[in-house]
This record gives C-alpha cells, sequence and structure tokens, in this order.
C-alpha cells in the first residue's frame, strides 16, 4: 500500500494540471454535498498555486530518493500550505511520515486526508499505520472501512481492485484469527465471496479459517 512519492507524482501532477474545474469535495462539507469548483482556465492565481504545488511535490520526491526525509517532509508541509484541503497532499504526508517510522504522526495526517476525502486507500494506509503501532481493534475498524470504501478510490482499474480487496480482506481475517475471533473471520470470508461471486482468489481465506 505504501507507496514512495516519486510513484505518485506523475499521476498528482497531470491531475491537479490537467483538469478545468476541478471539483474538491472539503471537510464537513462531504456530509452535506457541498463542493467548490476551481477553474484553473479562467483564475491565474490558482494555476499558479497549483504549478508550486507540484514544485514542492517534485523537490520532496527528489529529496527522499536521496534519503532526505526531514527535507522532503518540509516540502510537503510547503504545498499544504498552498492549498490545506487537497487530501492527496496529507496522504503523501502520512506516506513520507510512516516511511521513517513516525507511525502516530502519520495516523493524524491520514486522519487529515479521510476528513477531507474517504477513500479505500487512505483508510487501508491508516489501518497499515494503526496494526504497526499495535492498535489492532482500530486496524480491524479501517479495514473494513477500506472494505466499505471500494467505490470511492482511484485509480478504476479493474485489476488493481481485484488485488485490493485481496489484500484487505487478508490482513482483516489476519487480524480476527490473530485475536481469536474465528466466527468473524469465517463471517469476513463468506463476505469476500459474496461480494466476488464465482471468484477463486479468496479461497485461501477458506483454508485459513477451516485450520482454526
Amino acid at each position: 500500500m505504501k507507496q514512495p512519492i516519486i510513484v505518485l507524482i506523475a499521476v498528482f501532477a497531470v491531475g491537479l494540471l490537467g483538469y478545468v474545474g476541478m471539483e474538491f469535495v472539503i471537510g464537513e462539507e462531504q456530509e452535506r454535498s457541498q463542493t467548490r469548483c476551481l477553474n484553473f482556465e479562467n483564475d491565474q492565481d490558482k494555476t499558479i498555486d497549483m504549478a508550486r504545488i507540484v514544485g514542492h511535490i517534485d523537490r520532496a520526491a527528489c529529496l527522499e530518493q536521496e534519503g532526505l526525509f526531514d527535507q522532503a517532509l518540509e516540502e510537503i508541509d510547503q504545498a499544504i500550505l498552498i492549498d490545506e484541503n487537497l487530501y492527496q497532499l496529507h496522504f503523501q504526508r502520512g506516506i513520507l511520515l510512516s516511511g521513517i517510522h513516525r507511525i502516530g504522526e502519520a495516523i493524524a495526517a491520514y486522519s487529515t486526508a479521510i476528513n477531507l476525502q474517504a477513500t479505500a486507500e487512505l483508510f487501508e494506509a491508516r489501518a497499515d499505520a494503526f496494526r504497526i503501532q499495535g492498535d489492532l481493534d482500530s486496524a480491524l475498524r479501517d479495514y473494513k472501512m477500506a472494505i466499505g470504501n471500494y467505490g470511492v478510490r482511484e485509480p478504476p482499474d479493474d485489476t488493481y481492485f481485484d488485488a485490493f480487496q485481496v489484500n484487505v480482506y487478508s490482513k482483516a481475517i489476519e487480524i480476527l484469527l490473530k485475536t481469536d475471533r474465528i466466527s468473524d473471520a469465517r463471517q469476513l470470508y463468506r463476505d469476500a465471496k459474496a461480494a466476488n461471486p464465482g471468484s477463486t482468489r479468496f479461497e485461501i481465506f477458506g483454508a485459513l479459517v477451516e485450520r482454526n
């Protein structure tokens, strides 16, 4: 799940600069289905801001490659100062913090991103951080949230989607087995099968729960 900044930089740059009238759902306004539209074609200031943000991300990627993680984090923070409502920036901040084992701060960054735009990937990332921290109940909750947010994710790729499901279901079932919640693990296995009728991808889970 966790990816270096360099992997996502191209997608992020194209996403920010390639749209005219990009729509962002912000914070608590998401619950009220309110949005704001940024028209980059007619708003020169916003175009300049997006270019500055991409510049910071680019420098952060280069610094991360060189192992200069604190400086990379500073670049991401500078980008956030330009527009704190871009959930992708907080997501990247969480990824970077997780990579340097500042797990509590990573969880906070993921939480900020989730408040701006709840996606399956964000819930999985925060769940992974909770699991590292040893908070298995919170990790399980977020894995289940990831499962429930499959429809709100990027990119829309069926192959990726299948792999993502297998990965998240397996980690959730692993926690249930580790905490001796065998019946819950069996139920989650049945849920996985029901969500993917005819699929053989989840057969490994069946063997796993039957052994316990």
